[in-house]
């Protein structure tokens, strides 16, 4: 592919409702902006008709479906998804529809700025739940391990490297309810540059099951979250 070209990488798990929404939204952008791109949705293991939607736009060329059979968890879906880019950067964002395609230009024209351009929500339109686990969360790492001054690290809309995409996802074993806080640890580690851009937000319009906080899993959440970030604090400290 040519110089600056960008490969969405989106994970997705029971969005049958609401993919192809996010799917057509991004291209549309991208097309009106004239830049090239591979779009890749990294399917894992749907009980719904996600992967017959995405079956349908693999046949008309929109995407390539990176497809399961199995549940290998959000993390697994990104470095599934990682394996078949072919650009120089990756945006990565979800497949239920919860942000705004054009918001991608403000994270493009920082692309040369840091390794990393991450999106901000503002006004998080998450449930109370949700956002109080990952806030908190997010206090506890930064009293616990070094780590990069980013006031959403949990955001799954950013623009990275590709080399940069491709030599830390990969890494990510600890964290599997918090990839993303996993992703900006072990790049601050490595020295690689992280800057946030404030990005909209809004409600998922589908119906899909990547949330994973939920009032009743919180406490098993909470606690995998703990232990991973002591593993990979520990770990970090040996490099």
């Amino acid at each position: 592919m040519a110089e600056d070209t960008v490969s969405i990488v989106m994970p997705a798990y029971n969005e049958a409702n609401s993919v192809e929404g996010t799917v057509n939204g991004i291209i549309e952008m991208l097309e009106s902006e004239g830049i090239e791109h591979q779009i890749i949705v990294s399917e894992d293991g749907s009980t719904d008709g996600t992967k017959k939607v995405l079956e349908r736009l693999e046949s008309e060329g929109k995407i390539t479906a990176a497809k399961g059979h199995e549940r290998q968890g959000y993390t697994g879906a990104l470095k599934k998804g990682v394996e078949q880019v072919e650009s120089d950067y990756v945006l990565f964002m979800d497949g239920d529809g919860q942000y705004y395609p054009e918001d991608f230009l403000d994270l493009w024209e920082k692309r040369d700025e840091a390794e990393a351009v991450i999106g901000r929500r503002e006004d998080r339109a998450d449930s109370f739940d949700r956002r109080l686990i990952s806030n908190a969360f997010q206090l506890v790492v930064e009293k616990t391990v070094e780590s990069p001054d980013l006031g959403d690290m949990t955001s799954s809309f950013r623009l990275v490297e590709a080399s940069v995409a491709e030599e830390v996802i990969p890494e990510i074993e600890h964290m599997r309810d918090s990839s993303w806080t996993e992703f900006g640890l072990r790049s601050y580690n490595k020295g690689y540059e992280q800057l946030e851009v404030p990005v909209r937000h809004r409600e998922r319009p589908g119906e899909g099951d990547t949330r994973i906080y939920h009032f009743t899993n919180l406490p098993a959440v909470v606690f995998r979250q703990l232990i991973g970030l002591w593993k990979l604090r520990k770990e970090l400290k040996k490099e």
